[in-house]
C-alpha cells in the first residue's frame, strides 16, 4: 500500500527515511556547524547546536555527531545567525502599515513573511 502519509505532504518513505537520522541510522545530507541560532521560542541565542538535514526537510537539531557521514555536506557557519522564518498565513497590514515599524515588531519574534490581503479596489 502506498497511501499518502499527509505529514507536511510527506509519504511514509520520506517520512521514515528522515527519522532514521536523529536515531543515529542515517546520514543527513547536510549538517550545518558553528551557527548562533536563534531560538524564538527561549528567547535567546544558542550556540554549539547542529542542525542536520536531509532531503529539503531539517532533520535534526542538537549536540550529536552521529549523523555525519563521509558524503555529508558540512557547512560551517561560524559567525552566522540562523533563525527560522515563521509565516503569518493571514494578517491584516492595510495600506496605512509603516512597514519599517511592522518589520520591527514581527521580525523579533520569528515572522519573516505574511500574507495579506489590503481589499483596496481600483476607482476608475
Amino acid at each position: 500500500m502506498n497511501a499518502k502519509f499527509d505529514l507536511y505532504d510527506m509519504n511514509r518513505e520520506e517520512y521514515e527515511a528522515l527519522i532514521q537520522v536523529p536515531l543515529g541510522r542515517a546520514y543527513a545530507d547536510k549538517v550545518i556547524i558553528n551557527a548562533e541560532l536563534i531560538n524564538v521560542y527561549a528567547g535567546k541565542i544558542q550556540s554549539g547546536l547542529k542542525v542536520a538535514i536531509k532531503g529539503s526537510r531539517i532533520a535534526y537539531v542538537g549536540t550529536k555527531d552521529n549523523m555525519i557521514g563521509k558524503n555529508t555536506e558540512v557547512i560551517d557557519a561560524k559567525g552566522l545567525f540562523l533563525a527560522p522564518g515563521y509565516i503569518d498565513p493571514h494578517g491584516h497590514t492595510d495600506f496605512g502599515a509603516n512597514p519599517i515599524a511592522l518589520a520591527n515588531e514581527i521580525l523579533p519574534h520569528g515572522t519573516t513573511t505574511i500574507l495579506t490581503e489590503t481589499n483596496h479596489k481600483q476607482q476608475h
